[in-house]
């Protein structure tokens, strides 16, 4: 797929390598029937990890918000869910875009879906919002950068070059010195794509 070219920058011998990994891990992982199968942290993950799709930007690209400052982490943890689990629910949700909300319409054009193993990896483009509200330098703890770490690298491994852009709104007081805590455990990659909006009301119009 060109999304896996784009990531190996145009090297096909390095983006089939990858592709081919990326076959063998949803093999081994039976990713292509995930939709289909109970989810029984779906609800849990849900409330103490607000998450949602919020329409299409101005290039047709889907629009996520996401509110880590609001993760309830210990809560998660009472329930038996962790990382790894979090990290399941993070490739339900990919698939769920892939399969579900995979047309190229612009903004105000309906969502298109596919059949589950349809396989149009290429059509998925998505802007994530990330909002920081609430996060503060005691929240920042081994738990949280574990669940971040987990999400990114299946980001960057199984679905590269779909995430157009990453806006962080809603920075606290000390991101600048934070900030190179929770980017230590993102993919290069995966921080190219990153922009700290200080007036999202204003920067978030022009997506």
């Amino acid at each position: 797929p060109l999304t896996f070219l784009q990531a190996a920058g145009g090297d096909y011998t390095k983006a089939r390598a990858h592709y081919h990994m990326h076959l063998r891990w949803r093999a081994e992982e039976t990713v292509e029937g995930i939709l289909s199968r109970p989810h029984p942290s779906f609800d849990a993950i849900k409330r103490y990890y607000p998450h949602f799709v919020h329409g299409r930007g101005r290039q047709g690209e889907i629009v996520v918000y996401e509110f880590p400052g609001r993760m309830g982490l210990r809560e998660l943890k009472e329930q038996g869910v962790g990382a790894e689990e979090i990290g399941r629910h993070y490739v339900y949700f990919n698939e769920f875009l892939s399969r579900k909300l995979s047309g190229k319409g612009r903004r105000g054009e309906a969502l298109e879906g596919r059949k589950e193993g349809g396989g149009n990896e290429d059509e998925v483009r998505v802007m994530t919002v990330l909002d920081i509200g609430g996060l503060g330098l005691g929240t920042l703890s081994k738990d949280l950068l574990e669940v971040l770490r987990t999400t990114s690298h299946l980001l960057h491994r199984h679905y590269p070059s779909r995430v157009v852009r990453i806006v962080v709104v809603n920075a606290p007081f000390f991101v600048g010195g934070a900030w190179k805590v929770l980017s230590s455990v993102l993919p290069r990659q995966v921080q190219d794509t990153i922009e700290l909006s200080s007036h999202p009301e204003v920067d978030l119009l022009k997506y």
